[in-house]
């Protein structure tokens, strides 16, 4: 038996993480581990030299050892000796991972190598994060001394210092969300603007001596959550049809208000027309909106509601079955979540709720689909 490849293997996206800038006397360490795309098994791969550039234009840089220390290098992380680097020489490392599916990608990060003695500097995580508004974000800094070995008459200072800035302009400041420790920045919930992308520079200062790193965070606009409270229902020709769409939410709390259009259908796809008039139903654009006792025939509707709030929009609809007479009025309490995880023991409680003009009236559940 012969297994074919899937239809739409695990594309391989390559993730470095390395400093921007290495002081006079340090190696540089490269790390491919944030690289995913692997379908299961092992990623394979190789590094090369993608460019180099002194920042003395007439010098050339001696790269050939360097270029061959990457060459015979074949896991994800690589720290590449002093020996074989350049004071003043810029290198773009470039890393390629290949999965077993035959798919690969990849990536390339430059670092400075300094003619001074600076700290190493990272920040903790990928260069670029995609977050939402609605969460807390923690970025860090992690420091190292340099190594001032290769170099005599260098002075060894051993005190840090650390400061961060916001360098897009999206946030005036960054002093309210320093921490006591302050190689770290915790921005509260609710601080972003969906749909901007801020850049954090951190600085870290050893005496004259400084190195920074950045990471860029864009902010992504959730999807405005609508709910019909209520769910799909039998109601009756003496009773009033009530929609109320009042728990619909947006989950990033972006200023503006939101607005609702509502709009009801028949099995046959066509507008829901009143009983008395002929005329198309009229449906308030509000969060809830209602029809009047009587206002519809015996049959299935469909009311949908569509919310919306700048450039985003959803919809959530019901189904709604008039018979004739006044039947027992059940509700449904729609869910805060979308999603439930299948964790044994985590259990979702549905709430319902029964009125009726009898006093005789029984509840009861029912799953309609699902395993």
């Amino acid at each position: 038996m012969v297994c074919a490849n899937p239809l739409n293997p695990a594309p391989v996206v390559v993730g470095l993480s390395a400093p921007s800038l290495v002081g006079i006397c340090d190696s540089i360490s490269v790390s491919g581990d944030l690289t995913t795309g692997s379908g299961g098994r092992s990623l394979t791969y190789s590094w090369s030299l993608a460019s180099y550039s002194n920042i003395d234009p007439v010098v050339t840089p001696n790269v050939t050892d360097a270029s061959a220390f990457l060459a015979s290098s074949n896991t994800s992380r690589i720290t590449i000796p002093n020996s074989v680097l350049q004071e003043g020489t810029t290198y773009g490392i470039n890393l390629t991972a290949n999965n077993f599916l035959g798919s690969s990608a990849s990536s390339v990060v430059t670092v400075q190598k300094a003619s001074s003695p600076v700290p190493g500097l990272t920040i903790d995580g990928p260069s670029a994060l995609e977050v939402v508004r609605s969460n807390d974000l923690a970025i860090q800094m992690s420091a190292t001394m340099p190594d001032i070995a290769c170099k005599t008459g260098l002075d060894k200072v051993t005190a840090m210092k650390f400061s961060w800035q916001e360098t897009s302009g999206n946030l005036a400041s960054v002093a309210a969300f320093q921490t006591t420790n302050p190689r770290a920045l915790r921005i509260p919930a609710g601080t972003f603007a969906s749909g901007l992308t801020y850049i954090f520079k951190g600085t870290c200062m050893l005496g004259s001596f400084g190195n920074s790193a950045m990471v860029t965070v864009t902010v992504k606009a959730q999807a405005l959550l609508a709910r019909i409270a209520g769910g799909s229902r039998t109601v009756g020709t003496a009773q009033a049809v009530i929609m109320d769409a009042s728990s619909s939410s947006d989950p990033d709390a972006e200023a503006g208000v939101m607005a609702f259009q509502w709009q009801c259908r028949t099995v046959f796809d066509t507008a829901c027309t009143d009983v008395s008039s002929g005329a198309e139903v009229n449906l308030a654009t509000l969060s809830t909106t209602a029809l009047a006792a009587g206002s519809l025939n015996v049959g299935t509707y469909t009311f949908q509601v569509t919310v919306s709030k700048g450039s985003r929009s959803a919809t959530a609809s019901v189904l709604v079955t008039v018979v004739a007479g006044d039947p027992p009025k059940t509700a449904i309490t729609p869910l805060t979540v979308t999603k439930v995880s299948p964790v044994m023991g985590n259990l979702v409680q549905i709430d319902g709720s029964v009125t009726s003009v009898w006093s005789d009236v029984s509840l009861a559940w029912a799953q309609d689909s699902g395993d």
